[in-house]
């Protein structure tokens, strides 16, 4: 909601309109968001797991160029799709299509770091940010090869990284997320309600 129309109700009248009419067609109503006192008022119930690996407040890591998605230029964008894509293979992540993509493109309220190699190209990148939510969280991360997963995780294991739930060998303490949620089966929960703290992938 624009900032010359918060305070008036907008958002929860738009809110509660989209549980309303999707509530008969859904199995569960997933939520990704840090704002846990705010979608306690809808009935939502934070997921028992969160994968952080730190609790540092940021501070940019040496090596990383800031930008924001919508600065990319046509051969960084088809380098980040890589990026994503190369990562997919070590996570079970949200698939994304070219219109997703063109979304991504044009958001400018998200922070991006970005790592080049001696060729010029990008290796690694993560975001920071996301609009109104996920202050000084690093929500996804991208990279070229396994040798440069383990720089990023050497850069950024002491600040509010958000890992998806098959990092495992990085982080061995992280509890387990619930897998049956990718498979769309909820055994562990009563309430149809539940948000996703710290989690792109499911």
């Amino acid at each position: 909601v624009s900032a010359d129309f918060q305070g008036q109700g907008i958002f929860k009248k738009l809110f509660e309109e989209v549980l309303k009419r999707y509530e008969k067609q859904v199995q569960a109503f997933i939520l990704w968001s840090d704002l846990h006192e705010m979608y306690k008022k809808y009935d939502f119930l934070p997921l028992k797991s969160m994968i952080q690996t730190g609790e540092k407040n940021f501070s940019k890591p040496q090596g990383y160029q800031e930008t924001t998605f919508s600065k990319l230029s046509l051969s960084e964008k088809n380098e980040m799709t890589k990026l994503y894509q190369i990562m997919s293979k070590s996570y079970q992540t949200l698939k994304r299509t070219p219109e997703d993509w063109e979304r991504i493109y044009a958001i400018t309220s998200t922070k991006l770091f970005i790592a080049r190699n001696s060729q010029d190209q990008l290796t690694r990148y993560f975001c920071l940010g996301k609009g109104m939510d996920l202050h000084d969280i690093i929500h996804e991360i991208g990279f070229s090869s396994e040798e440069e997963k383990l720089k990023l995780f050497k850069d950024l294991k002491d600040f509010k990284l958000w890992l998806p739930v098959s990092e495992k060998k990085n982080f061995p303490e992280a509890q387990e997320l619930i897998l049956a949620l990718s498979r769309g089966k909820l055994p562990f929960f009563s309430s149809q309600k539940i948000y996703i703290s710290g989690l792109d992938s499911i």
